[in-house]
């Protein structure tokens, strides 16, 4: 009997096949697609939700991509517009139905991954370790799902793990992935991290595949050009390929690029997927391909890099997983032969959801803003286009409803660099010569959080007063106004 490959569809001939289950066993997976789609329904309350509305509508309104910082008066790099699609999606679904039309946006995309790694887990395993596997993946993938570019990473390298683990168990170099990275550079940064998975695994299978199939290997090194080549080609052009390099140099004053607690959610999600593999192998008496090996080291690579990648990690390992616990609890099945009756099933329940949702929101508190409105009508007040010094995040919120002004920082932190940063903290907590920053930088206003040691340097020592407050931020001005 011919042995199919790891990750086929379907059974081999004349292997053994479970009996069939209760429909009611069958809808679990689905159940986690539905609850994933529902945790997109709560209100926005990530901060940088709101300068990727603000550049959405930019380009909208301009009708191209913008070649320089048009908003803050202190940017000190170029900016690239790396995620611009996205954007313009996010901006497309505000207009489309207001806050909450970003909320059923986030909601079809947290249950297109919660789909796709359903799927691909259902493939390989039978419902009870398929839905195991797949809520692990989807915890590590929760805390990261803000309406943000990245959840167009999180679905993407879901779509992309499964269609890598196809194509080197069938060894045909996947070219449709060329287009998948075309995609994904307009969406967001991470395609970079795609395509140096990509680069991991292809050297695993060179390693399975030794001489014997130098064509096949040349195809699989041909579509990682290809890739690279489709991210020079978006509207952004080649300077997309540097933009990894500008944000690497700011990557210390950001959460999410700093190093993963072992604790935190989506880090052990995935080393419990990881976990639930090695256990498996070391148990199994298959031989286990390189190609199998660098798939999942490479995902454990990313689960422990950084906070950001730990949710990409989950999605890589859960199909894996999935089968790794079939074969621990010898499952007597390969997995479940899919069908378009299924796939238009979880399509249905994440546009269900996504309706249903829309309804309900529609009167409903759609979001949860860092300060009251009142507060960006105050800054919109002062004339001309004033320069403020705030916080990054209320420089989010500012670029988006006090449009009128310029910040001093905001959450795009590649365009202003470690240095001014740096110096701009040291400001913010009265150190060095702040008082000179503040003489040269010219700003008309200061809108911080309570407790900001620069407030009692401006009020104390430069005679600034309180223009506008609700206890935790704080609006001053200098005494000419």
């Amino acid at each position: 009997m011919t042995k199919l490959p790891a990750h086929c569809d379907q059974p081999a001939s004349g292997s053994p096949t479970r009996p069939a289950t209760g429909r009611l066993a069958e809808v679990v997976p689905w159940l986690a697609v539905l609850g994933f789609a529902l945790q997109g329904l709560r209100p926005l309350t990530d901060q940088d939700t709101w300068w990727h509305l603000r550049t959405g509508e930019w380009i909208v309104g301009h009708r191209r991509l913008p070649t320089a910082d048009p908003w803050s008066f202190t940017e000190t790099h170029r900016w690239i517009p790396h995620e611009w699609l996205s954007e313009v999606l996010l901006y497309a679904a505000y207009r489309a139905g207001g806050y909450p039309g970003v909320l059923v946006l986030r909601s079809l995309v947290l249950g297109a991954v919660a789909f796709v790694v359903v799927r691909e887990c259902r493939r390989r395993a039978g419902w009870l370790h398929a839905t195991i596997a797949s809520l692990l993946a989807l915890a590590a993938v929760a805390p990261g799902a803000a309406a943000r570019p990245q959840l167009a990473s999180f679905l993407l390298m879901a779509m992309f793990g499964a269609g890598l683990l196809r194509a080197v168990d069938r060894r045909r170099p996947p070219v449709w992935l060329i287009a998948l990275a075309w995609l994904w550079a307009n969406l967001h940064g991470l395609w970079t991290v795609a395509i140096a998975f990509y680069a991991c695994v292809v050297l695993g299978l060179a390693v399975d595949l030794g001489r014997r199939n130098i064509r096949t290997l040349a195809g699989f090194a041909a579509v990682g050009v290809g890739m690279v080549a489709a991210a020079a080609l978006t509207p952004v052009g080649p300077r997309l390929l540097l933009s990894p390099f500008a944000v690497h140099g700011v990557t210390k004053y950001v959460t999410e690029w700093g190093t993963p607690h072992i604790t935190s959610l989506p880090t052990a999600a995935a080393l419990l997927l990881l976990v639930i593999v090695a256990i498996s192998w070391a148990r199994s008496v298959r031989a286990i391909a390189a190609a199998e090996i660098c798939y999942v080291l490479g995902a454990a690579v990313l689960a422990l890099a950084y906070v950001r990648t730990g949710p990409l990690a989950g999605v890589l390992l859960a199909p894996p997983a999935a089968r790794a616990l079939a074969e621990l609890f010898a499952e007597p099945v390969t997995g479940l032969r899919w069908s378009r009756r299924l796939t238009a099933i979880g399509a249905a329940m994440v546009l269900g959801t996504a309706g249903i949702g829309s309804v309900v929101l529609a009167s409903g508190d759609a979001i949860h803003p860092p300060a009251p409105a009142s507060a960006s009508r105050t800054l919109d007040a002062l004339p001309g286009r004033a320069r403020v010094l705030d916080q990054f995040d209320l420089g989010n919120w500012m670029l988006w409803t006090a449009q009128d002004t310029s910040p001093a920082v905001d959450g795009r932190y590649e365009i202003y660099g470690s240095r001014y940063i740096t110096h701009y903290l040291d400001v913010l907590d009265k150190r060095g010569d702040w008082k000179r920053f503040v003489a040269d930088s010219r700003v008309e206003a200061a809108w911080l959080h309570v407790g900001v040691p620069l407030i009692d340097g401006l009020r104390r020592e430069l005679g600034w007063t309180v223009a506008w407050t609700d206890g935790k931020t704080i609006i001053l001005v200098p005494p000419a106004r």
